[in-house]
C-alpha cells in the first residue's frame, strides 16, 4: 500500500511539473508575442514616421519635438583607450550551475554610460546632441573585451570568460549613426537612441526583432500543451513500467 501510494505520488508530481512548465511556457509566448512583438512594433511604427531631419530642417523644429538624425561622427574628443568618442560598460556576472544544469551562465550588466555631447555631420553641416547618460545604444557598436580575473567562466561568442570581465561598446569619430531623440531649448538633439548604422538599417533590425519576438511566441504557445501531455504521458507510462 505505501508502495502504491509513492508511485502515485509521484505520478502526480510529474504531472504537477508538467503543468506548470505549461503554463510558463503559456505565458512566456504570450508575453513575446502580444508584449515585446507589440513593442517593437510600435516603435517601428514611430521611426518609420519620422523624417531624417537635415541641419536647416531641424533648426526650424520648435522645442520638445521628436527628431531623427542620420550623420557622420566628427570632431568629437575620444572617451578612452580604444578611441571611443561614446560607449557603454557592462561587466560578466558568471553564476553556477543548478542542479538540474551542467553549464556555468553568463549575462552581461551595464555598470557605466558615457554619452557626452556630440557634433554629428549631416550632408556637410553639423548638428549637435546634449549629453545623456539614459539613452540605449545599438547597431554595429565597436566592441572591447577586458578579461576578468573571477573563478568561474561562462562561454560568450565561442570562447570561456570569466566573471567579472569586461565589454566595452562604443562609437568613434567617422561612424556613421542614427540617433532618435527630442530637441531642447538650446537647440541640440537629445538622444534617446544611438544606432550605429542607417536609418533603413534601424527600421530592418527592428522589425526583424518584431518578428522573430512573434514567431517565437507562437511556437512557444503551441508547445506548452504539447509539455503537458508529455508530462502526463510520462506518469501513466511510468507508472505502468514500474508495475
Amino acid at each position: 500500500m505505501d508502495t502504491f501510494i509513492s508511485r502515485l505520488r509521484e505520478r502526480i508530481g510529474v504531472v504537477v511539473a508538467a503543468a506548470l512548465c505549461a503554463v510558463c511556457c503559456f505565458g512566456m509566448g504570450i508575453f513575446l508575442a502580444f508584449v515585446m512583438s507589440s513593442q517593437q512594433e510600435a516603435e517601428y511604427q514611430r521611426i518609420e514616421a519620422l523624417p531624417e531631419q537635415t541641419a536647416a530642417s531641424f533648426a526650424n523644429l520648435s522645442t520638445g519635438a521628436d527628431a531623427l538624425i542620420t550623420g557622420t561622427l566628427e570632431d568629437n574628443p575620444e572617451k578612452n583607450a580604444y578611441g571611443h568618442v561614446a560607449y557603454t560598460v557592462e561587466t560578466w556576472d558568471v553564476t553556477e550551475p543548478t542542479d538540474e544544469e551542467t553549464l556555468y551562465k553568463g549575462n552581461w550588466r551595464r555598470i557605466e554610460v558615457q554619452l557626452p555631447a556630440l557634433t554629428v555631420s549631416v550632408d556637410g553641416d553639423e548638428i549637435g546632441t546634449a549629453a545623456d547618460s539614459t539613452a540605449t545604444f545599438g547597431g554595429a557598436l565597436h566592441e572591447e573585451i577586458e578579461e576578468g580575473q573571477g573563478g568561474f567562466a561562462a562561454e560568450y561568442n565561442g570562447r570561456s570568460l570569466k566573471d567579472g570581465s569586461l565589454r566595452i561598446r562604443g562609437v568613434s569619430n567617422g561612424d556613421l549613426v542614427t540617433l532618435i531623440g527630442h530637441k531642447d531649448g538650446s537647440g541640440r538633439l537629445v538622444p534617446e537612441k544611438l544606432y550605429v548604422g542607417s536609418r533603413s538599417q534601424l527600421i530592418n533590425d527592428i522589425q526583424t526583432s518584431s518578428k522573430a519576438a512573434l514567431w517565437a511566441g507562437i511556437l512557444m504557445m503551441v508547445c506548452s500543451p504539447v509539455v503537458l501531455v508529455g508530462g502526463v504521458l510520462a506518469a501513466v507510462l511510468g507508472g505502468k513500467k514500474a508495475k
